[in-house]
């Protein structure tokens, strides 16, 4: 079937543009970035709206939004630093 060939065949093509180019790992990363940028932004305002009285409940709420979202940064940043070529580094 020379269609699915051809279809194949450019799948292939753009793919080994998009990996060789980086894309998906940096594209990862700039989401990552974006989303540790809006949960702090995120956690500045709730915690100026002044909901809790005591400090204390005021971090754990901040903390339990924000901790899995650096988790996932770090295990991002891991990831793209560990896929980088060596030799193009």
């Amino acid at each position: 079937m020379p269609g699915v060939e051809a279809a194949k065949s450019a799948a292939t093509g753009f793919w080994n543009w998009v990996d060789g180019r980086a894309i998906v790992r940096r594209l990862c990363l700039l989401v990552t970035f974006w989303m540790t940028w809006d949960i702090t932004k995120w956690a500045m305002t709730f915690a100026a709206a002044g909901v809790f009285k005591n400090g204390a409940e005021l971090a754990a709420v901040v903390a339990a939004v924000q901790v899995p979202v650096l988790a996932l940064q770090a295990a991002v940043l891991k990831f793209y630093f560990d896929s980088r070529d060596p030799a193009s580094s």
